[in-house]
């Protein structure tokens, strides 16, 4: 830094001009200069620390500066707010499992009320065709295979995404909307109901 040099030039011109001035001084004015460079010297020491600051005596004595305290400080901040976002993801997942919960049991209740038949395939044989896992509206069931054809494509005029499953006991039944939970399976019944193409007996098929 070029604070040091520029004042130690100025001290040392002060303390020229103190000594020119002790030589044209009686005694006890000489005694005063003295006391004033000794005043002088330790403002210069205490200048120097302040500038330079606590890190010198922190590596000294082995303790960390404050460059590394900032650092360490930072670091702690991280794996603090780290902790914070897998507590949050937890959370998280723990309302996303208790409302799926919540939605199930008031789905099994409306399925109660509408009194909805609800068949697993394992109850009715094998399927042959495209079920996937979870729940479809089953709108239709026929013997003949071309019949059921017929009906999906009826359900297809009209928006539902259908398609045609053949079970092993050789009905073929006709399914709408598939659906991986059982409360968005009820909300489609009900959807569904109100079609003319839907029948009374309507009931849902579950592949889980």
């Amino acid at each position: 830094m070029d604070f040091y040099p520029k004042f130690a030039d100025c001290f040392e011109r002060v303390i020229q001009r103190m000594r020119e001035t002790a030589s044209n001084q009686c005694p006890s004015n000489v005694e005063k200069l003295m006391n004033m460079k000794r005043t002088a010297i330790f403002a210069l020491t205490a200048a120097t620390l302040l500038v330079c600051g606590c890190d010198f005596f922190r590596g000294l004595a082995g303790r960390p500066t404050s460059a590394e305290i900032a650092e360490k400080r930072v670091a702690v901040e991280a794996v603090k707010a780290e902790a914070a976002a897998r507590e949050q993801a937890r959370l998280d997942s723990l309302r996303i499992v208790e409302e799926a919960a919540a939605d199930s049991l008031a789905a099994l209740s409306k399925l109660e009320t509408l009194n909805v038949k609800v068949l697993a395939v394992s109850e009715i044989g094998a399927v042959y065709g495209d079920l996937g896992k979870g729940y479809s509206v089953v709108v239709g069931s026929f013997k003949s295979v071309a019949n059921a054809e017929r009906m999906a494509a009826k359900v297809a005029d009209e928006g539902y995404a259908s398609s045609v499953l053949r079970f092993s006991n050789g009905m073929a039944a006709v399914v709408v909307e598939p659906r991986t939970k059982i409360a968005d399976a009820v909300r489609v019944y009900e959807k569904v109901k109100s079609e003319k193409f839907c029948p009374d007996d309507a009931w849902i098929l579950s592949n889980n």
